[in-house]
C-alpha cells in the first residue's frame, strides 16, 4: 500500500503488514509450536535414535504415550493480553489436526479453522476466507502441536532433525527442528530434566518470534501449559496467554471445523440498488484512487482505495475531529522506511453513493505524516475488509468504481482472467521480468509507480546490471526516507500484456535483521502501470480480470522535469533535482520554493496536478516562479526524457 511509490512520494503498506503480523502472531501465542516446512533428514541412524528418545521422554512427560494417542480433542479456554487489548481465546482441537479457534479481544474479533484440507478465516466484520499463503502455512502449523502430532512422526509425515544441547537465556535446552511440508522450520526447546516443550522459535516470512511456556498442570492425566508468552525482541508486542480451563475429548461434529465462504456481501453492508453499486465516482491524485466518503455522517471526506492495503485506516486526526474511542497500546503496523504506530476504532458507518458499511472496525493511524509525499489530505485507506465484499470494478478511463454482490456477477468482457493468491489479504500475481526471471507481485492500487522490485529478487538476478540509465532517488516512507534506485527494464509481462522498456523503482531497503519484515513477493505492480486496464477484482474467487482500456498502447507516464517536489508547511519545495534532466538545466536547485506554474498559483493548483503537468509530452514547456531565499527566479523547463 505505498500511499505513493515514485521518486520523493512513496509510502509503503502502512497497515498492510500490521494484521497480517497480528494474525500469524496470535496464532503463534495460542497454540504451542511453530508453522513448519519440509527439511531434509541426514539419515543417521544416531540422529534417529536421539528424536526417537527425546520424543519418547516427551510423551512420557505429557501423560503417557497411550493417554496421548487415545485423546481425541481439546477445548482450552484462555485469558490473551495483545497490543494492549485484553481478551478471551477459545481454541479446539480434534484428531489428526482439526482446529478452531475463536479471539475476542474487543475491537478485534476473528475466527480461524482447520478442517484437514481447507483453512479458513473470519474477520472481525464477519467476512469469511480462505486462508492462503502465510497465515494458512501458519493454523496448519498450529494444528499440528495443538493435537500433539509432532510426538509421533510415525503417523504425521513430518521430519525431524536433533541439534542436541543449545544455549537459550542462560540455560543449556535440547533443540529438536520438526519440518511437516507446508510450512517454515521451527525449533522447539525441551528442558533436559523434564523433557517439557519449555520454548520455540519460528522463523515467519515477516519476521522471527520466540514463544515461552510455562506453568505446567495436569488434566485428566495430561500435563498442559497453562502460560505462554510470545515475543518478538519488543515487549510492547508481546502477546502473553493464560489457560483457564481444558476440557478434554469434547464432542463435535467434524463440520464444526468448517466454515461456509458466504456468498452474500454480509450483514454490516448495504448496497441501496440491490445487487449493485455502479459508477461511483472517483478521482485521481498522481494514479492514486480516492474517494469521497462520509464517516458517521461527516461530508466531504477522502479515503484512498487502496488493494495493498490489509485492513481499512482511519486518519487518527479525524478520529480525533468525530470523538472515535480509541482502543489498544498502539499496534505496530510495518511500511518501506520504518515503524508506525496505530490503534483500533470502530465507526457507526463509511457510506459512498450506493453503498454503506456498517459497524466498522478500522486501524488508526496518523495518515498527516504522509501528506508532504501525496500533496493532499488522506482522512482514510479502504482496503481488503472493503474490497473483499465484492466483485470491485475499477474503471480507470472513465475514473468509476463499481461494487457487485459477488453471487450475482459474472464477467462476459474480453479482458485476461488471472489466478491471485491472497497473501496477508494482499492479492500477488505471477510477472516476468526482463523475459526471463519469474517472480510474485503484489497489485497495489496505492502506489503510483509503474513497478517495485524488492532487494532480494533485484540481487538473486543482478537486475541492476548494466543499467546505465541508474539514478538514485529518495522517498518518502512509513518511518523516514527509503533510498531507491530508478532504471527501465528492457521488458515486464503480466499474463498476456507485456510492456517493454518500463521505468521501475529498485528498492535498496536493507535485508531485515530481528523483528523487520522480511520480503514475502519480489516486488509490486503500482497504478502507473494498472491504469492502463480496467481491473476486475474477484477475491472470492481468487481472480483478477485485466481488460485494456485507451490507454493501453500508450508508454507509462513519467516525471519529464527532473524534479522531487514535497509539500512542506504550505509550501511545494524541491526536495531533489536529478543530473542531465531539464530541471537542472534550467538551473533548479534543492530547497527553492514553487510559486507559480504557467502563472497560476501552484497552492491553487495542488501537488497532485503539478506532478500530472510535469508527466506532459515531452517537447510540453512549463513556466516557474520559484523563490530562493527570498529572491523570485522564472524559468522554463522543456519536458524530455531523462536517464
Amino acid at each position: 500500500m505505498g500511499i505513493l511509490s515514485r521518486p520523493g512520494t512513496h509510502r509503503d503498506r502502512v497497515a498492510a503488514r500490521g494484521t497480517c503480523l497480528l494474525f500469524c502472531l496470535l496464532l503463534a501465542a495460542l497454540f504451542p509450536g511453530g508453522q513448519l516446512s519440509a527439511q531434509e533428514l541426514d539419515g543417521m541412524q544416531v540422529e534417529r535414535d536421539a528424536v526417537a528418545d527425546l520424543l519418547r521422554c516427551h510423551l512420557k512427560a505429557l501423560g503417557g504415550r497411550e493417554r496421548i494417542l487415545a485423546l481425541t480433542g481439546a477445548r482450552v479456554t484462555s485469558t490473551v493480553k495483545a497490543f494492549g487489548l485484553e481478551g478471551r481465546s477459545v481454541t479446539w482441537t480434534g484428531a489428526p489436526n482439526l482446529i478452531r479457534n475463536e479471539l475476542d479481544l474487543g475491537f478485534i474479533t476473528q475466527s480461524a479453522l482447520f478442517d484437514g484440507e481447507t483453512a479458513w478465516k473470519m474477520d472481525g466484520n464477519q467476512r469469511v476466507s480462505r486462508l492462503e499463503g502465510q497465515e494458512r502455512e501458519a493454523l496448519v502449523g498450529r494444528a499440528v502441536f495443538a493435537s500433539h502430532l509432532y510426538c509421533f512422526p510415525e503417523i504425521n509425515g513430518s521430519l525431524y532433525q536433533y541439534r542436541g544441547p543449545t544455549k537459550r537465556d542462560g540455560r543449556t535446552l535440547l533443540c529438536l527442528e520438526v519440518s511437516p511440508p507446508g510450512g517454515a522450520p521451527a525449533s522447539l526447546y525441551f528442558d533436559p530434566d523434564s523433557c517439557l516443550l519449555v520454548r520455540s522459535e519460528i522463523r515467519h516470512k515477516e519476521l522471527d518470534s520466540v514463544t515461552t511456556y510455562g506453568d505446567f498442570h495436569k488434566v485428566d492425566g495430561v500435563l498442559f501449559p497453562f502460560h505462554s508468552l510470545l515475543s518478538t525482541g519488543d515487549a510492547r508486542f508481546d502477546v502473553e496467554t493464560r489457560v483457564e480451563s481444558v476440557t478434554l475429548d469434547p464432542v463435535v461434529d467434524d463440520r464444526f471445523y468448517t466454515l461456509a465462504e458466504a456468498e452474500e456481501v454480509g450483514f454490516d453492508c448495504r448496497l441501496t440498488n440491490g445487487d449493485a453499486a455502479e459508477d461511483i465516482p472517483m478521482y485521481l491524485a498522481t494514479d492514486l484512487i480516492m474517494l469521497e466518503v462520509e464517516v458517521n455522517g461527516a461530508e466531504g471526506l477522502h479515503f484512498l482505495l487502496d488493494t495493498g492495503a490489509s485492513v481499512s485506516v482511519i486518519n487518527q486526526s479525524l478520529v480525533t475531529r468525530l470523538g472515535l474511542e480509541k482502543k489498544g497500546r498502539l499496534v505496530e503496523v510495518i511500511g518501506a522506511a520504518g515503524r508506525a504506530e496505530a490503534s483500533f476504532t470502530r465507526v457507526d458507518s463509511i457510506a459512498m453513493p450506493g453503498l454503506e458499511l456498517v459497524n466498522q472496525r478500522l486501524l488508526s493511524v496518523d495518515l498527516d505524516l504522509f501528506l508532504p509525499y501525496v500533496g493532499l489530505q488522506v482522512d482514510g485507506i479502504l482496503g481488503y475488509d472493503f474490497i473483499s465484499r465484492f466483485v470491485l470494478k475499477i474503471d480507470y478511463e472513465n475514473q468509476t468504481v463499481s461494487a457487485y454482490r459477488p453471487s450475482a456477477y459474472r464477467y462476459n468482457g474480453e479482458g485476461q482472467v488471472l489466478d491471485i493468491e491472497l497473501q496477508g489479504n494482499l492479492p500477488v500475481i505471477e510477472g516476468l521480468v526482463e523475459d526471463q526471471y519469474q517472480g510474485r507481485f503484489l497489485l497495489d492500487t496505492g502506489a503510483s509507480a509503474a513497478l517495485v522490485l524488492h532487494r532480494e529478487f533485484i540481487e538473486a538476478h543482478n537486475l541492476l546490471r548494466g543499467k546505465r540509465d541508474r539514478r538514485e532517488v529518495f522517498s518518502g516512507g512509513v518511518g523516514g526516507v527509503v533510498r531507491q534506485i530508478s532504471a527501465r527494464l528492457s521488458a515486464f509481462e503480466v499474463g498476456r500484456y507485456s510492456f517493454a522498456d518500463l521505468p521501475a523503482l529498485f528498492s535498496l531497503e536493507p535485508r531485515s535483521e530481528g523483528r523487520a519484515r522480511r520480503t514475502p513477493v519480489s516486488g509490486k505492480i503500482g497504478a502507473t502501470l494498472l491504469n492502463h486496464f480496467t481491473i476486475y477484482l474477484d477475491y472470492r474467487r481468487g481472480q483478477v480480470v485485466l481488460e485494456p482500456n485507451r490507454f493501453h498502447s500508450e508508454p507509462v507516464r513519467v516525471d519529464r522535469s527532473g524534479m522531487q517536489l514535497v509539500l512542506s508547511d504550505g509550501n511545494v519545495l524541491v526536495a531533489g533535482v536529478a543530473k542531465s534532466s531539464p530541471a537542472r538545466r534550467a538551473g533548479v536547485r534543492v530547497l527553492d520554493r514553487m510559486v507559480m506554474l504557467d502563472g497560476r498559483p501552484v497552492l491553487e493548483l495542488g501537488l497532485p496536478y503539478i506532478r500530472d503537468v510535469l508527466r506532459g509530452p515531452a517537447g510540453n514547456r512549463v513556466r516557474l516562479m520559484l523563490d530562493r531565499r527570498g529572491k523570485e527566479r522564472k524559468v522554463t523547463l522543456k519536458l524530455k526524457e531523462y536517464r
